[in-house]
């Protein structure tokens, strides 16, 4: 068996980078930073928003399938966010993949409670995010 570059889930296709993504952390650099890793594994259709207000109004009129969050920003919180995003019908289904730069067990367990797919710790891993998102959405 040979290795390739595609990640452990192989090529995506068209469809599953044509899927909607959309970006939330209160730190522009964050966004900028997930944003390049996002473009530079083909995903071409990401939005983002410093603003979890923003960023909740982007669901409602753009409907990504696939929201990646940090948890700690001002106004609304991550895990409020998804609470949120899953007490109405019309979001339920939008996945949430969770970037933090906070290790705590308890916090990685209380946003997967709230809904959560994944939970990922900061500092972002590029291959690793590429293969958790293509997992997501594939």
């Amino acid at each position: 068996m040979t290795s390739t570059d595609d990640g452990p889930t192989g090529p995506l296709d068209q469809e599953a980078l044509d899927q909607r993504i959309l970006v939330v952390d209160d730190r522009q650099q964050n966004v900028l930073l997930t944003r390049r890793i996002l473009g530079k594994g083909g995903y071409t259709k990401v939005r983002s928003a410093t603003d979890s207000r923003a960023a909740m109004a982007l669901v409602h009129s753009w409907e990504p399938g696939l929201v990646i969050l940090d948890l700690h920003m001002p106004h609304m919180g991550g895990t409020e966010f998804i609470e949120r995003l899953r007490a109405g019908e019309a979001h339920s289904d939008v996945l949430v993949l969770v970037l933090t730069a906070d290790d705590d067990p308890e916090v990685h367990d209380r946003a997967r409670g709230a809904g959560a797919a994944r939970v990922l710790t900061k500092p972002i891993d590029a291959a690793q995010l590429l293969a958790e998102v293509g997992s997501l959405i594939a």
